[in-house]
């Protein structure tokens, strides 16, 4: 993911993804909102997945994404 590679990405979002929508569920008032948020953190990520540092696991960064999009 670090390297630019979108299959990297893909794999993260099959893996992660209900757990996500599980996160987006919690922070969102409207399930449709929710589902929005997920995409849009998966967009933001693939533009951003080369400046990921790593300090944390993939699926917190990710949540964080969720939550903020929620916001």
């Amino acid at each position: 993911m670090q390297t630019g590679d979108a299959a990297a990405l893909d794999r993260l979002a099959r893996v992660y993804g209900p757990r996500l929508l599980a996160v987006a569920r919690r922070h969102c008032r409207s399930p449709h909102d929710a589902e929005d948020a997920v995409q849009a953190a998966f967009e933001n990520a693939r533009t951003a997945m080369t400046r990921y540092r790593g300090d944390g696991t993939p699926l917190a960064w990710l949540s964080t994404l969720v939550a903020r999009g929620c916001s």
